[in-house]
């Protein structure tokens, strides 16, 4: 069983179209005007007869990069989206461009990471107490002072409350009916 990866020509809201062209153009060695066109909202097959793990591989690559595919089982009517729920409309080969593209090598650098400056954070302030040391003192609390009586309290185990048997209630229902769904039962003037 064979697979084509079909790019969708949608890019994940939650990414910046800047960044996911930049990541595109790395992943797939094309220049900016390319990857424009693929991002154009036409679908575009990336590669064609690929076993499912090899197919799974290129779509996850995509995916990290911000943009969205589809897997289409060449032996199938339907293809399985990018989430791997079937879709209920195969796309038509009028709205394709088919496109020979390839992914990087395993292990190439296809973006290069930015460097995060160590933060300068003055610590010259800053000592350590000792074990047990107490560091800030404890603000007194307030006495509690009741007015009067209200509560006491019982010895351990004592019943705080009366058993009580409640006596099953019998309700006549053989009066109700159920209406139909879709049967207006209380009407509003």
């Amino acid at each position: 069983m064979t697979f084509s990866v079909v790019f969708t020509g949608d890019i994940n809201p939650n990414s910046d179209k800047a960044d996911v062209v930049e990541k595109l153009m790395g992943l797939f060695k094309k220049d900016q005007a390319f990857v424009e066109k693929l991002l154009s909202g036409k679908k575009v097959i990336i590669k064609r007869q690929l076993e499912h793990e090899i197919a799974k591989k290129y779509q996850a690559a995509i995916m990290k990069a911000g943009a969205f595919t589809c897997l289409i089982d060449e032996s199938a009517t339907d293809p399985v989206d990018a989430n791997d729920s079937v879709s209920h409309s195969h796309p038509s080969h009028a709205d394709k461009t088919e496109v020979e593209m390839s992914v990087a090598k395993p292990g190439e650098i296809i973006i290069p990471s930015e460097k995060i400056s160590e933060p300068h954070i003055d610590i010259s302030g800053l000592d350590l107490a000792q074990v047990g040391e107490t560091i800030v003192e404890p603000e007194p609390r307030p006495e509690y002072h009741s007015k009067g009586t209200l509560f006491e309290l019982s010895d351990t185990g004592e019943a705080l409350v009366e058993n009580r048997k409640i006596e099953p209630v019998n309700i006549d229902t053989d009066h109700l009916s159920v209406s139909r769904p879709g049967v207006e039962i209380l009407k509003t003037d």
